[in-house]
């Protein structure tokens, strides 16, 4: 549906007039459902509207999410286990970090003393309750929980022991709010770069017209695909399906059309749908089906087409190469094929 070259855009806009280095106005962020858009690039972005001119916006900073539906879990992950962990990140037409943070942990200097605890991306609402202590021996028990994001400071609870000299561990969290992260987020970089908001962060469900200043596209749908399938990622799943739903049925985007755009392709193609369930993008839902014969007619299907066979081919994951389970046919002949 949406091809290999296919690329998400997140576009950068303002609402009234630019006089000299200021916006009178507001700062727009419209969200394209990016699934791989990181902090890194968010910094970048900051710093080329700094580099632009721009040194302070008199009005507010407005995240546009209207690309998706309000559902920021699949429906069907309603009954399923609630976990922090970052393979259930929740989904937002604005996310970055895949909608995860990390939690740096280090030793301290001497026994006894606290651990050292960072965040990356460090939103300044997220605040870090450091309980872990530096032991002189002993095994890696730390760990970190956040709290629930309520609209207010939000408290990441680190626990635990490392010894004297241990190596940086990283916790990744998901987060309870994606767009109240990633919209914090590059409040923080514009207000490093020297860009000043002087109003609040408005987040908004209908299309907020302004002038462009900067839009970003993401890489190519094949090589996120490749990334996807490689590292088994269930928020980028996710996005792209409901980013289906809205480039092809109009946004917003949502699981319910995504998943009957699946579901055509499949009967369109003559795979035998007998016995399959299909209740996300990703897999994660219990409620999901998928035989084994349809797993294979979907494989012969698509290796012979020219327009997305090779592409589809090279997003395939290979066991027993790099990302996870690595290990796996470690001793067997069909190793990284």
């Amino acid at each position: 549906y949406l091809g290999p070259e296919y690329r998400f855009t997140t576009r950068f806009l303002h609402t009234g007039q630019r006089v000299g280095n200021i916006i009178q106005g507001d700062l727009i962020v419209r969200g394209g459902g990016d699934p791989k858009l990181s902090s890194e690039q968010l910094w970048l972005i900051a710093a080329r509207i700094k580099a632009s001119g721009i040194n302070e916006v008199t009005g507010k900073l407005v995240i546009d999410t209207h690309f998706f539906d309000n559902y920021d879990r699949a429906p069907a992950w309603d009954e399923e286990e609630v976990s922090q962990r970052a393979y259930n990140a929740k989904l937002s037409a604005f996310s970055i970090n895949f909608n995860t943070i990390a939690v740096h942990v280090l030793p301290g200097a001497s026994v006894g003393t606290p651990l050292n605890v960072w965040l990356e991306p460090a939103p300044l609402y997220m605040r870090i309750n450091n309980l872990g202590k530096t032991l002189r021996g002993g095994k890696y028990t730390v760990s970190a929980r956040r709290g629930e994001d309520q609209g207010s400071e939000v408290e990441i609870q680190v626990r635990g022991n490392l010894p004297v000299g241990a190596r940086e561990s990283v916790i990744y969290l998901n987060v309870d709010n994606p767009t109240r992260y990633a919209a914090e987020a590059f409040r923080a970089f514009l207000q490093q770069e020297g860009v000043k908001i002087n109003g609040v962060t408005q987040v908004v469900s209908t299309p907020v017209e302004g002038q462009e200043l900067y839009s970003y596209t993401s890489p190519p749908l094949s090589l996120i695909l490749k990334d996807l399938n490689t590292y088994s990622n269930n928020f980028m799943a996710e996005q792209i399906l409901k980013t289906i739903a809205a480039d092809r049925y109009g946004v917003p985007g949502s699981h319910a059309e995504g998943l009957k755009m699946v579901s055509d392709f499949l009967h369109l193609r003559g795979i035998n749908t007998d016995g399959i369930v299909l209740a996300d993008g990703s897999g994660l839902s219990r409620k999901n089906r998928f035989t084994a014969k349809a797993m294979t007619d979907l494989l012969t299907v698509m290796y012979p087409r020219f327009d997305t066979g090779p592409d589809f081919l090279a997003s395939l994951r290979v066991m027993g190469a790099y990302g996870v389970l690595s290990d796996r046919l470690s001793n067997s002949p069909a190793h990284g094929q």
